[in-house]
């Protein structure tokens, strides 16, 4: 789960950016969906959590190069620790994405 903030301005622009970029840094199984505002939700089969972190990194580094406003911050859930149902694999990514905005650090918590 990633969030890019609420203070956006041209959000049009700015969710059209994303798309192109998540077109871009994502693979043929992966999928991405919005959440809610400025949230995303990427299911990313059979990838462990040090490529996850790599597929984020690589859609942190394209905005970056596409100027896109953003307070990236991300949560890693994983099936192989956090359980295979749905619920529990976001409830794990939010968490993390919490304990992330917590300590307000420049990188994700696994």
């Amino acid at each position: 789960m990633t969030s890019l903030g609420k203070e956006w301005a041209g959000r049009e622009r700015i969710l059209a950016a994303v798309g192109g970029t998540l077109r871009d840094c994502l693979r043929r199984a992966d999928a991405a969906t919005c959440w809610d505002d400025g949230r995303f939700v990427f299911m990313l089969p059979g990838t462990g959590d040090e490529e996850a972190e790599a597929i984020v990194g690589r859609i942190r580094d394209h905005l970056v190069v596409k100027k896109i406003p953003q307070n990236f911050r991300w949560g890693i859930a994983s099936s192989a620790t956090d359980g295979n149902e749905p619920e529990a694999l976001l409830a794990a990514a939010e968490r993390r994405l919490r304990e992330w905005k917590r300590l307000k650090v420049g990188e994700g918590v696994l």
